[in-house]
């Protein structure tokens, strides 16, 4: 069953071509321990697809393959991001998946953020941290909460410059 969040941000943002995909809901071995992904990623990448979103024509932000094969070696290169910034600068960037508890990558924006889910749990309770502008914020928020309240305007720190409320909104799927 699809959370109240998807549900409203499939209002807020309509899916261009609607792919209605038949995916798993394991994270591919290639990126580590066995985990089966959140239901709410499962479900957005079932209507939504592999893609980004756009915010007036433009790129924002987005949202990476953590299940196929071909998807697998951009998760793994902003991985290993994370895992330079926990060597660099432990205090500031913590353990990374696939050590548990640990940052797991689930995209990417326009302005150099970064977006994970703090792996520690049961999937479906996963968290958001956001790594924008030198600063990690966590969003007690599921994927499609973080994207619903970002894309409703209630997110402004994430990307200031924008009025989402004024801004159009689309998705743009690649083929999975």
């Amino acid at each position: 069953m699809q959370s109240n969040a998807i549900t409203n941000l499939k209002r807020l943002i309509p899916s261009s071509s609607q792919p209605g995909l038949e995916i798993g809901n394991a994270l591919n071995s290639n990126l580590g321990n066995h985990v089966d992904l959140p239901q709410d990623y499962v479900d957005l990448l079932s209507y939504y697809g592999v893609g980004y979103f756009t915010v007036n024509d433009s790129f924002s932000l987005q949202v990476f393959d953590l299940i196929t094969d071909p998807g697998s070696s951009s998760v793994e290169e902003f991985l290993g991001y994370a895992r330079e910034g926990h060597l660099e600068f432990p205090e500031r960037y913590p353990e990374v998946f696939p050590t548990i508890p640990g940052l797991l990558p689930w995209g990417a924006d326009d302005q150099g953020g970064t977006y994970y889910w703090w792996v520690d749990g049961d999937a479906d309770s996963w968290e958001v941290i956001a790594d924008i502008r030198v600063k990690l914020i966590r969003y007690r928020y599921t994927i499609s909460e973080f994207l619903l309240a970002l894309y409703s305007n209630e997110l402004r720190e994430v990307f200031p410059s924008i009025n989402m409320s004024d801004a159009k909104l689309n998705y743009n799927s690649y083929s999975i």
